[in-house]
């Protein structure tokens, strides 16, 4: 079993890219199959691919990935009428960027996801925004 994971440690790239094909498939998954709107579903397809492939290279530049995803994310809340599953890329960006990077990084990055998720309930979930600005406004006060 040390053999494994030391290899594991030896091919970083190779094993965040088979957790980047493995978000993608969850996004892939929540796509409809079936249906006359073409557009939105190669649209949603190119969001994921657009969130799930810098997973890839996640550990050589965390930023620059949190950025990507990040800015992916925020392009699918305006033009998508619902999330898709390959979201999860944002907490994996997240946790890549607390995990290699200083706290006076990570915490900013933890304040957007924060505030993008109450835009994106707002966008595609309108009857639960009220209470999430105020779950908002609890979390930040906890990290005042």
């Amino acid at each position: 079993m040390l053999a494994f994971y030391g290899w594991l440690r030896r091919h970083p790239t190779l094993v965040d890219g088979a957790l980047a094909m493995l978000v993608a498939e969850l996004g892939v998954g929540t796509v409809p199959a079936v249906g006359p709107q073409a557009a939105p579903k190669l649209l949603a397809l190119a969001f994921i691919a657009g969130m799930c492939a810098p997973i890839a290279l996640r550990r050589e530049h965390p930023v620059r990935v949190f950025s990507v995803i990040i800015a992916a994310g925020g392009l699918e809340v305006l033009l998508l009428q619902r999330p898709v599953a390959s979201d999860l890329a944002v907490l994996v960006a997240l946790y890549t960027l607390a995990t290699y990077r200083p706290r006076r990084v990570a915490l900013p990055g933890l304040l957007v996801c924060l505030l993008g998720s109450v835009i994106a309930i707002a966008r595609w979930a309108p009857e639960h925004a009220i209470d999430d600005w105020w779950t908002l406004g609890e979390v930040l006060a906890v990290f005042w």
